[in-house]
């Protein structure tokens, strides 16, 4: 398993997504520490059954290597002549690849500048009772997409590394129950029994992290270009009504009227934005449910000692 050094080299340490993804934020940030924490709580418990394993490989050569040479000698006091690899291939798990670097999400959200033509649109808005857009809408489009979706990489990352160390850890358990038999196997056999199960509801977890990351900075990436086109629409409608105006009385009228069109295009602005919160409010649910998939209680215990 890695490490928190690992997260930390992957990018798993920041969660400051800026506004556009705050309703996400606070129990992304407190899932990030409790996952570092299980990594290295997996990684020391882990360790303690490697060295118990080494243990019991080296007890299984020693034990190979007397029997072999009390079947070799024969009646007369001679011996044959025996060769032995003193290595007990059951305990021997293959090497597992190492993990790959996510590749880094280089996105930002468009962006557009008004100033005092801004401050224009908004009071004509507000003319006609409309919603101020700075508040309810702009306000919302900001924020370190690149960030978050260079983390849905991570975690896709980990998932792929996660599942090579299960194969191994099968793989090697399906060597060890040819030979090893016994209370201390059927302990050993139990415990690795356990961390498949652990590592199987993680990884879902994990490539679940991923998707849901994924799917909220594309989601915002498409809400903040929606914003923009409104809001360049809302400028247009703005200007028109100004034009307008000049003229008595009808001028007047259509200038009202334009307003009211353009606060039909933030209402319905303001209905796209309510459908991304939905969405992150989704993703808030999975992130409250990961916390405690992906928490050291969820881990196997330290290996049985058998008397």
């Amino acid at each position: 398993m890695e490490n928190t050094y690992t997260c930390s080299l992957i990018g798993m340490t920041s969660t400051d997504f800026g506004r556009i993804l705050e309703i996400i934020t606070a129990d992304y940030a407190e899932l990030l520490p409790k996952f570092h924490d299980a990594l290295d709580t997996a990684a020391e418990r882990l360790a303690t059954t490697q060295q118990a394993l080494a243990f019991a490989s080296q007890e299984y050569v020693r034990a190979d290597s007397e029997w072999a040479g009390e079947i070799a000698r024969l009646d007369n006091g001679q011996t044959l002549n025996r060769t032995d690899d003193g290595e007990a291939a059951g305990f021997n798990d293959g090497v597992v690849p190492g993990m790959n670097m996510p590749t880094r999400d280089t996105r930002t959200l468009p962006e557009i500048t008004l100033g005092r033509m801004m401050d224009k649109v908004c009071d004509l808005i507000e003319l006609v009772g409309g919603p101020d857009p700075r508040e309810h809408i702009t306000t919302w489009i900001a924020g370190d997409i690149a960030e978050a979706g260079t983390q849905s990489a991570s975690w896709d990352r980990l998932e792929e590394y996660l599942e090579n160390i299960q194969a191994n850890i099968k793989r090697g358990q399906t060597n060890i129950v040819k030979t090893w038999t016994g209370q201390a196997a059927d302990a050993q056999a139990t415990l690795f029994g356990d961390w498949d199960t652990v590592w199987t509801s993680q990884r879902s977890a994990m490539t679940q992290m991923g998707s849901h990351l994924r799917d909220a900075v594309n989601e915002a990436v498409k809400l903040a270009q929606v914003v923009v086109d409104v809001i360049l629409t809302v400028i247009a409608l703005a200007s028109a009504g100004w034009g307008a105006a000049v003229v008595p009385l009808w001028g007047q009228v259509k200038m009202v009227r334009t307003a009211m069109e353009a606060v039909s295009v933030l209402n319905e602005a303001r209905k796209v934005l309510m459908l991304f919160w939905s969405l992150l409010r989704l993703i808030k649910d999975s992130i409250i449910a990961a916390k405690d998939v992906l928490s050291r209680n969820a881990l196997p215990a330290e290996p049985a000692k058998v008397s």
